[in-house]
């Protein structure tokens, strides 16, 4: 969905008049219906994950929307998931957990139960040693705690490379992309590369990255890598490199230092992925151009 601006009538926190289209849950309503209704939309989502075709690989999604504050990380998981659906058929073998106080009521909560819940589901159902599993996960980050789980009314443990690392090992899934849109995101390299894992992440472990501002639709990482590169080149491999050099341009267009996005791959996954790519069939081409403004995550 794009940006938009709402106006109305505000007391407590909470919304009392205004755009009849739009809710914004209270940190009280969201600790209630997290309290009582969480564990059934998980259990939805995780139900509606299916098998892929037994003749070639398939491409499974986990989407992860980490920090509830700010709009922008929703934004991203909403455009990912119509994108992923139509240019890789991945409506049936996909699950997106969202912080949001607009969405409480229809995605699970990103949190470290539901990201391993969602991780072991995926490995029940995906062929483990021919499918692949691509997670995308944006939100704040730190070199010290890794990526960052919040939502209004909710204390959350951020999920930390360490953890990340043990849930997929546990999961015994084979093939993985796992691409971190936060700042100091490469501090996930490390503990997550294989010879059989690709970690893409928008900056470096001790940088910084842009494009976190509530009135935005994409960080400059989800911009430059899912509408501006993904569609347009051979795999997630070659959108990320296409996607480096675009967030440097604009870096240096808007003079800040630069997030230097990192990279580790092996020629083990890029083999799978062009296994994959080419079963897939020609894919269809998209483009468009836009600048952000400049604000860290």
């Amino acid at each position: 969905d794009g940006v938009k601006n709402f106006s109305g009538k505000w007391a407590m926190d909470s919304l009392i008049e205004g755009d009849r289209n739009v809710t914004v849950h209270s940190p009280e309503n969201i600790s209630e219906w997290a309290l009582y209704n969480q564990q059934r939309l998980l259990e939805e989502a995780l139900d509606r994950i299916r098998p892929g075709a037994a003749d070639r690989p398939d491409l499974y999604v986990l989407g992860i929307a980490g920090w509830g504050e700010q709009e922008v990380f929703r934004r991203e998981i909403n455009f990912i998931e119509t994108q992923f659906s139509h240019l890789f058929d991945t409506a049936e073998r996909s699950i997106y957990l969202v912080n949001s106080r607009r969405n409480i009521d229809q995605r699970p909560l990103a949190t470290i139960t539901s990201i391993d819940h969602a991780i072991m589901r995926l490995s029940e159902v995906m062929d483990k040693e021919e499918d692949i599993l691509f997670i995308y996960a944006t939100s704040h980050g730190s070199e010290e705690n890794g990526l960052a789980l919040g939502h209004s009314g909710l204390t959350l443990e951020g999920l930390s490379p360490d953890k990340l690392s043990k849930i997929l090992v546990s999961s015994g899934i084979k093939h993985k992309i796992v691409v971190i849109s936060a700042c100091h995101s490469g501090v996930f390299i490390n503990p997550l590369k294989n010879d059989t894992t690709a970690i893409l992440t928008s900056a470096a472990a001790d940088n910084t990255s842009f494009g976190c501002g509530d009135d935005e639709k994409f960080t400059y990482f989800g911009r430059a890598y899912f509408e501006k590169s993904l569609e347009n080149s051979s795999d997630f491999i070659d959108a990320f490199r296409q996607a480096k050099s675009l967030i440097t341009t604009w870096e240096e267009e808007q003079s800040v230092k630069r997030s230097n996005p990192s990279i580790y791959t092996t020629r083990t996954i890029e083999n799978k992925l062009r296994q994959w790519k080419l079963s897939l069939g020609p894919a269809s081409k998209s483009a468009s151009r836009t600048k952000d403004p400049v604000s860290a995550h």
